[in-house]
């Protein structure tokens, strides 16, 4: 099974890869800066720049 993805934004750190210790699978985690708003619950989520 294979899982495409397309992401469109500006990676904001230097993403961090981990091995799982059963599977030896490769995890990658990064932050995603992008020009779209956060929703939670229908509502637009502000952080303290607004």
């Amino acid at each position: 099974m294979q899982n495409i993805v397309i992401l469109a934004g500006n990676i904001g750190q230097t993403p961090e890869v981990r091995t799982t210790r059963d599977a030896g699978t490769n995890i990658t985690n990064f932050s995603l800066a992008t020009s779209r708003p956060r929703l939670s619950e229908g509502r637009v989520l502000r952080d303290e720049n607004g």
